[in-house]
Formats: structure tokens, sequence, C-alpha cells
């Protein structure tokens, strides 16, 4: 005992005053000598969000976890792992190891802080505290990345509840993107950086976005402060639903001309689960009018924009007959697969100004070179080349075409066989409303009529709002996007989580927050770590978890008036409740939830079943007992949609209750192996062995990119044997 205690003496762990190379500020500074004014009552007050906050004198003085238990961040029931961890002010000039500026004080702008000054010569980074061999470290980082992400949304969540009704009266100033006039040239980010600030891209005189940045920065500063490091490029940031605006650290000289965070995969990705995609284009002789086929290209790229690796998508071009296809069978949107959709798009390999109408064609044909939309989605799903999840066919015409009863009452049955999603859009004067709203109205979907001088693309690529609404209590987990930054060209990979105006009972989405795992390490260093692959698939299957629709046609209603609202049309579905924009629709039993551990008699999780009929000549078809059936109806009611919903709803609000990180690849326990990973890899088990992914080779053989998924529960059969790794191009 004598002996531990002698050598517990020599350890750094105990020292106030931080390290010998980044010392705190000495016994001689008091707070007196920074922000005396913001001295009430013998506490120090600062203000965010509208709200003022008292902390003790002695805050910042000496390593000290100063932030433990104090609101707004750090009282939460669960709060990020930064709120325990030791920190004091320091001398920025006499300090080596990364340090923030703090901008509590509005009296005092050069304050900085350093949670390395007491680190005790450990790296403050989690990425150094991860072994990267054990399913626990895996988690831990995981876990990590986690509660930085909900202490963020947490921030703006609340942050909207105090500002929303009061912004008028508030005056926030923020640090601006373009110009950055603390940024300097950073060699490895090739870019003028500020590692010490948050940089904001905000619309003019936007007052709530404005202060709603100003309180997120709080908590990108202390995680920026934990985690940053100016040898790898890794950012925070948060996209805002209602401005546009875009909130980032570290701050960056970047001036775009036109860039809207809404319409960035790591948004869409964050927003909604995996959903199959396929977009009809009219492409007949009237779309030379007004350059609509130029308006409709752009209009595909920018939903293209909004996919990510966790959805599939095809293109499907009509005239008088389907003129062309992307692929005739689903495809993984991957940064590759993206980019050559685009290409296919600009390639000018036919005419999208060119003959008749047949709007038939378009959705029936069942040829296998050159399908419709439903026989496309229909050949997919027979040859397991699927999200497995929602389905949305975007159909886009300029023109008017004959369609029968026969022709609404096949649509109505094919849209509820595949569960797919039907949105119209009516472009320029002539366009046809007539059908394409029936067709909207009948199949779940909605009707926007368009004009010329509209911006067409935004209107289509906001189509993902209506999944956003639908799936606001399970956005509670992390959705993981690779991509590659606008900024430096990097290749990123973010952790991404949406926050939602939860004031009511049918929750808003207000925008999405992301962190890069890059922020800890390069992810070259990071992939030479034997855990990497466990944690890739981790990630990839919190990720490719379906996200039941929870919306009825009160909620679609609502959706169809704000557009009608913003854009002068007539979406609202006749002959259907009318709403208000303060109508409350049915909700949706609280407690009606899948059991997330039930895997059903095929080796399937209850999400799987997400876009499928719980029904017993469904699940005769792929094999299972009317027995089993029932166990899946009992097991996954969410999943199947046969929760219970009120007409007068009995709650007042809704929370968001985040799922654990699970502690095993799917692909290693069920036979639930769909699709590819974050990286463009098949979902595979992993050995356990670094070995195969140094250097981000993938294993084994390549397949195209084009090849589709493994795994679908009709056909995907484990053996004994093992797994095949089999990597797609990334």
């Amino acid at each position: 005992m004598a002996l531990s205690l002698a050598f517990l003496a020599f350890l750094p762990s105990l020292r106030a005053d931080g390290t010998v190379n980044c010392p705190c500020l000495d016994d001689s500074w008091s707070v007196e000598d920074t922000h005396a004014n913001s001295i009430v009552n013998g506490q120090l007050q600062f203000e965010t969000a509208g709200t003022t906050y008292y902390y003790p004198l002695d805050y910042g003085k000496g390593c000290k976890a100063h932030d433990d238990t104090l609101a707004p961040v750090c009282s939460q029931s669960y709060p990020p792992s930064w709120c325990a961890e030791n920190w004091c002010y320091v001398d920025k000039d006499d300090c080596d190891t990364f340090n923030m500026k703090s901008q509590f004080f509005p009296d005092e702008d050069e304050l900085y802080y350093s949670y390395g000054a007491c680190s005790d010569g450990r790296s403050s980074n989690s990425f150094e505290e991860w072994a990267g061999t054990s399913q626990d470290g895996t988690t831990k980082l995981l876990g990590t990345m986690k509660s930085y992400l909900e202490s963020s949304r947490s921030q703006i969540e609340s942050a909207y509840t105090q500002l929303s009704e009061n912004s008028q009266f508030l005056s926030c100033e923020t640090s601006d993107m373009c110009p950055c006039l603390e940024c300097t040239q950073n060699a490895k980010w090739g870019q003028k950086i500020d590692m010490r600030d948050v940089g904001t891209l905000l619309p003019a005189n936007d007052r709530l976005a404005s202060c709603m940045a100003k309180s997120i920065a709080l908590t990108y500063r202390n995680v920026g402060a934990k985690e940053g490091n100016e040898s790898h490029i890794g950012y925070q940031y948060y996209g805002d639903q209602a401005s546009a605006g875009y909130v980032g650290w570290p701050n960056v000289e970047w001036c775009p001309n036109d860039y809207d965070p809404r319409f960035r995969p790591w948004y869409a990705s964050g927003a909604t689960g995996p959903k199959d995609v396929v977009i009809v284009v009219d492409v007949s002789g009237s779309m030379s009018t007004a350059s609509r086929s130029r308006t409709a290209k752009k209009a595909v790229k920018a939903i293209l924009d909004t996919l990510s690796w966790k959805d599939f998508a095809s293109i499907v071009l009509f005239n008088g007959y389907v003129a062309g296809v992307y692929s005739n069978r689903l495809v993984s949107v991957t940064d590759a697969n993206r980019q050559r959709m685009k290409d296919w798009v600009d390639s000018g390999s036919m005419s999208w100004e060119d003959g008749s109408t047949n709007f038939v064609d378009a959705l029936f044909q069942e040829d296998a070179s050159l399908p419709g939309a439903f026989g496309l989605l229909s050949a997919s799903v027979a040859e397991k080349q699927t999200s497995m999840c929602q389905k949305a066919i975007m159909f886009l015409t300029d023109g008017e075409a004959d369609f029968s009863e026969s022709d609404y009452a096949k649509a109505v049955r094919k849209s509820e066989e595949l569960d797919a999603v039907i949105f119209t859009y009516a472009l320029g004067s002539g366009a046809d409303t007539s059908v394409t709203k029936r067709l909207a109205c009948e199949n779940r979907g909605i009707f926007y009529q368009v004009a010329d001088n509209a911006d067409l693309g935004k209107v289509m690529a906001s189509y993902y709002e209506y999944f956003a609404m639908g799936q606001a209590q399970e956005s509670c987990d992390m959705s993981f996007v690779q991509y590659d930054d606008a900024v430096t060209g990097k290749e990123l990979i973010a952790a991404c989580l949406a926050m939602y105006d939860r004031g009511d009972i049918q929750p808003s989405l207000l925008g999405v927050t992301c962190m890069d795992l890059n922020m800890m390490a390069d992810v070259a260093a990071m992939e030479r770590k034997a855990g990497w692959h466990e944690m890739i698939s981790i990630a990839s299957d919190m990720s490719k978890k379906c996200r039941p629709l929870d919306l009825k046609e009160c909620h679609r209603q609502k959706l169809r008036l704000k557009h009608s609202t913003e854009h002068n049309s007539n979406s609202v579905c006749s002959g259907q409740q009318v709403p208000t924009t303060n109508t409350d629709c049915d909700c949706k039993e609280a407690g009606c939830k899948d059991n997330p551990t039930f895997v059903d008699g095929m080796g399937y999780y209850c999400d799987t079943w997400v876009g499928d009929t719980c029904d017993y000549t469904t699940g005769a078809s792929w094999g299972y007992t009317t027995a089993q059936m029932d166990e899946v109806k009992q097991q996954c009611q969410h999943s199947c949609g046969l929760c219970p919903w009120y007409e007068t709803c009995p709650y007042d609000s809704t929370s968001c209750v985040a799922s654990s990180i699970p502690t095993e690849a799917r692909a290693c326990m069920t036979r639930e192996v769909s699709g590819v990973d974050i990286q463009g890899c098949t979902m595979t088990c992993h050995d356990g062995s670094n070995s195969l992914y140094v250097d981000r080779e993938c294993p084994f053989e390549r397949v195209s990119s084009t090849s589709g998924i493994l795994g679908f529960r009709a056909a995907w059969v484990l053996t004994s044997l093992g797994v095949l790794l089999i990597c797609a191009e990334a």
C-alpha cells in the first residue's frame, strides 16, 4: 500500500496548474481581471439563447471539471463526456497544446481555455483512448460521438423552444465564414481556418437563425477543444431547415455562391432513414419550352445530392414510351454511383426534348431492359437490389396523357404491394394537373404544381421533408455517411442526428447536426486498427436500420397545405380532411415499439419488415409458418404498421429516446446483411483481423457497384462455413 501511494505521488494527475508546456493562468489572475462586468451577486452571469445562467467565480481557474453538472448542457440526464473533463484558462501564447477561445463573456475577447493543459501529458483526444482491438473500444468511441451529437441536438431543440416566440427582440452576434477575419492559412487544410472559433453562413437579418447558431456554438467549442487537432481535417456542423443557414467548427474562409446544406447527402441522410427512389422524367418535345429539359436535369441532380450510400435509386426517362433508364435495377447511391448517374443525365446520349407523352408505360412497363417505375421496383425487389425500406416514385411531367380508371386502380394496387409513395410534379402552365394530382392523392403522396420560373430542383429535392415528418420518433439514433468535403476535397465520414421542434404532437424538422469521425484522427490511421471493420459494420447497421413512417392523411394534407401556401398552388387533396397549420392530427400510441432484440424465424430484425406487409400470405411466400408470422406481428407492431392511433391525442409532446450502441454487427448475428456499408463494401462479418483493411484495400474480389445487394429475406442463408467477404466498388 505504501508503495502504491509513493508511486501515485509521482503522477502529475493531481496538478492544478496545468502542464509545463501549457500552464493555467497563475494565481494572480482573477475573474475581475477579465470580465468584472459579468459578476452579479457574487456569481458569473452569462446569457445564451435568451436564457441567463450563473457560474461560480472560480470558473476556469486551475485544472478542474468546471462544467460538471452546470447548465445548460452538463445538467442534462446524460451529459456529454467533456462535462467531466478537467480544463483551465490559459495564455494562448504560452501554451503548446490545443486551446479554444471562450465566448461566454462579452467583455473579454482574448480569453482561452485548454483541456490539454490538464491532461497530464495524455492526449485529450478520444481516438488516442481507443485501443481499437475490442468491442469495448468500438462501443466507447461510438458512444462518445453519440453523446456529443445528442448534446448538440439538445442545445438546438431547447434554444428553439426558448427563442422562437421572442427572436424579434434578440440580438445575437456570430462569426462569419465569409470573410473569416481571424482565419489564417493552414498547410494541412490548404485553407484559411480558425480552430478557436465557430463560423456561420446565415441569411441576413435572420435573428432566430443567428441566436440558434450562437447557442450551438457553445457545444461545438467544447467538443472542438476536447477533440480538435490541426493535423487532421474534420468538422462539426449544423444545417438549419427554416433558413438554409449553416454553422460549423472550425471557422473556415469559405465563400460558396449558392450553398444550401439541406440538399447535401449528410443532411438528408441524418433526417431520413434508408429508402428506394425512382426518378421518372418526361422528355417529350414540349420539354424544349422555357428550357424545361435543362431545368429537369438540374432537378434530377439535386435529388441525387440528397441520397447517400444507404439509399437505392434509378432514373426513368419517358416520352411516348420508356425512352431510357439509367439502370434496370436500383443501385446503391455511393459517391461513385451518384457521379455516374449525374454524368448519364448530362451525357447527351438521348434527347430530352422529343416525342409525345405516355404516362402508362412510364409507370407500368415491365420490359426487362427498359422497365417503367413499378416494373423497375418489382424487379429490384425480386433480385434483392433494394434498401428493404420505403419506396418513392418521383414523377415529373410538363404535358398531358391518357390515364384510365383501370390505370388508377393498378397504380393503387402496385403502390400498396411495394409500399411505394408517389410524388408528382407538374412543370409549367401546360402541364397536366388532374392525372398527376390524383396519382399523388390516391397513393399517399404529394402533388406539386411548379411554375417555369420556380426552383424545380429545390421543390423536388425537398421530398425528404415527407420522410422526416413521418420518422421523427425514429430519428433518435446516429446515421453515418461518407462524403467529399466541399472545402478541402477530403473524404470524410460523418455521424449525423436530426433535431425537431418537439413542442407539438407531430414534431417538425428543425435541422441536422453532424460530427466527422475524422475530427479524432485521419480515417487512414483508424483503418489500421484491428477494430475498424467492426466499428464500420456497427455504424453501418445503425444507419441502415429502416424507419417506419408514422403518417396519416391529416399529416400529408398539412404538408400539401404548406406547399400550396408557399407556391400559390393547390396541392391539397379534395374529399379529405382539410387541416390548417394548427390542426392536431391523430397520434400513434407512444408505447407501441418493436422489440429491439427480437429476431424472427428466418433470422431478421423487426425493422426489415418496414415496407412489407406482415400478413400470412406474404410470410408464406418467404417460407414463414403461421406461428412465426403471429410472433412477427406481436413483436414488430411498429414496423408492421399495427400500432393503434388516437383521434384525441393523450400526449402533450413527443420525446426522443435513442437506442444503445449495438455490441455486434448484424452480419455476425443474423441473415440480414443487405446492401453495402459506409465505405461501399458488402456487409460482412469481421474476423477480428486488421490485415485485410490496411490502406483501405477491400478484401478478395471486387463486384460491380451496380450489382446491387446480397441478403434479402427470401434468399440469403448463412452457413456454418462463414460469410464470404466481397467488396463493392467504393
